[in-house]
């Protein structure tokens, strides 16, 4: 013999009760939000990389955005698409991002080619990010090769600006030969971290 059921009225859940939205956008984070920008500089820094200076065009969504050191952004080339890159700027700085880019498939090939004045769209910050408040009292190191220095550029930079809160500092960093060395004209400041 079953036991007996007391009806439940689905009606009653919260979820039923919200308007219908079909594509979940109410539930959608902020930072699916395409920021419109506009690339400020370009920086050659080997035969296939360069570092994108990108400024958000509108000064309270400039103000708004922040990020931790290790995230990223989608950038979007309108008509070719978007791909992720590693913020490799310091979190301090809101008047721009700085992203270094390899030139290897559309949408960085589109991006290889554009000039100061360029649009894109960009979405983000996204991922997980280096817990340096949780590092704070501890020595530090930090290893890339390639371009892995990109993503490692953020944390470099804060650790720079709080250095006091940080024992020793050492970056390790090495490529397949010199020409593919990034930011190098950044490696005597970084020698002085420590």
């Amino acid at each position: 013999c079953p036991l007996p059921l007391d009806p439940y009225d689905v009606r009653q859940e919260s979820e039923m009760l919200q308007p219908l939205d079909f594509n979940r956008r109410l539930l959608l984070k902020p930072v699916a939000k395409v920021f419109k920008a506009e690339i400020t500089n370009v920086i050659r820094l080997t035969k296939m990389e360069k570092l994108f200076h990108i400024r958000i065009i509108d000064e309270a969504d400039r103000a708004r955005f922040t990020f931790l050191p290790g995230q990223f952004v989608m950038v979007e080339v309108p008509g070719y698409g978007e791909a992720p890159f590693s913020i490799s700027s310091s979190t301090s700085n809101k008047g721009f991002i700085e992203l270094c880019i390899r030139k290897a498939g559309t949408v960085t090939n589109a991006l290889h080619r554009a000039q100061r004045g360029a649009k894109v769209g960009i979405r983000g910050p996204f991922g997980n990010h280096f817990p340096l408040e949780r590092m704070k009292g501890h020595s530090i190191l930090l290893i890339a090769g390639g371009l892995g220095l990109a993503p490692l550029r953020a944390p470099i930079y804060y650790v720079t600006e709080n250095r006091a809160d940080f024992k020793n500092v050492h970056i390790l960093y090495g490529t397949k030969s010199p020409d593919q060395l990034l930011f190098d004209y950044q490696y005597e400041s970084w020698r002085r971290i420590d």
